[in-house]
């Protein structure tokens, strides 16, 4: 009784992981624009803007949109396996540095759009006003979606932006969407 009562919790806990909320896998992303690569002066650094640097788990890279003015109508879409999805992590800006930060623009109003057909509209807290160190620990900001979306891609189309010190440009450094595993 005593090994059917341990092989029975046993599996009622792996039953009850099967269903979880987890970081999915990016397998591929794209955008309607992004600033050409470039190489800083100072250091001779390569820095490359394309839409995956903003799903590479690199904060210090970033996606950035490469139109006149702030970028708005730009978006990303990033691609996955088909999953619930329940929410999307934002590390707003470009993180390479504070002043990075401040200098480039920020989301500020976005529509995030799923293959189910489904748009949610968000509005992003400004990390320039946030403590920087304090925020470089955490994944960014977390938009909760108001119900599920069963989809294999979003699309996040820039909608407003915080204006940067120094450059139009408006940069994402990382996303993660989140979503249900069902197995």
């Amino acid at each position: 009784m005593k090994k059917l009562l341990t092989v029975f919790t046993l599996l009622l806990s792996v039953t009850a992981y099967a269903d979880y909320e987890q970081p999915v896998s990016v397998t591929s992303a794209r955008a309607s624009s992004n600033l050409p690569a470039s190489v800083e002066r100072s250091t001779g650094q390569y820095n490359n803007y394309e839409s995956w640097s903003a799903c590479d788990g690199n904060y210090t890279t970033a996606w950035v949109e490469g139109v006149r003015g702030q970028g708005e109508g730009q978006w990303i879409e990033l691609y996955f396996a088909e999953t619930e999805l329940n929410a999307i992590y934002i590390q707003n800006g470009y993180w390479k540095t504070p002043e990075r930060l401040a200098q480039n623009s920020r989301l500020q109003r976005i529509l995030v759009e799923f293959a189910d057909g489904g748009a949610e509209e968000f509005v992003l807290p400004d990390p320039v006003r946030e403590n920087y160190w304090e925020m470089i620990t955490t994944p960014g900001t977390r938009l909760d979606l108001l119900r599920p979306h069963r989809t294999n891609f979003v699309r996040i189309r820039i909608l407003a932006t915080y204006r940067g010190s120094r450059w139009t440009d408006t940069c994402v450094s990382e996303i993660i969407p989140l979503g249900i595993v069902r197995e």
